[in-house]
């Protein structure tokens, strides 16, 4: 009758153990699955997060002096027309300032009259057959 216990008694551990291998196995499994989609999500969290369009320049400037925007597209090697244009708060929509072509790299740079006097909200906007790309730049404006 012992041994009969003895031998119930190993094989519900072998059982157990057998089921706990199992256990461990899936659970190692689910971790390698949750890192992977973690560094899937953080990867393409860091792309989002960076701005199609990059609008460089001063903070402030002349009126009437000439504005320099600078900056990058992840457009790159489109050659790209790109528009750039101020809103005016009073017709409540944007007026275009200035046009060009970004270069093959995805840099450009365009120069314009800054104006009128007060913060001014200028974008850089480029379209292409599948989406539309723009960056922002706030400058102010001083009297001359």
């Amino acid at each position: 009758m012992a041994r009969q216990q003895a031998r119930r008694g190993s094989s519900s551990m072998r059982g157990f153990r057998e089921k706990s291998v199992r256990y461990v196995a899936l659970a190692v499994l689910i971790a390698v699955v949750a890192a992977t989609l973690a560094a899937l999500v953080s990867s393409s969290a860091d792309a989002a997060t960076r701005p199609a369009v990059t609008v460089n320049g001063p903070s402030t400037v002349v009126a009437g002096r000439t504005l320099t925007l600078t900056g990058t597209a992840q457009a790159a090697g489109d050659r790209l027309r790109f528009f750039v244009s101020r809103w005016d708060a009073r017709a409540r929509s944007w007026k275009q300032v200035a046009t060009g072509r970004l270069s093959a790299s995805g840099r450009y740079s365009v120069s314009f009259r800054a104006g009128p006097v007060g913060r001014q909200r200028y974008q850089v906007m480029m379209d292409t057959l599948d989406a539309s790309f723009s960056g922002e730049r706030t400058v102010r404006v001083l009297p001359a």
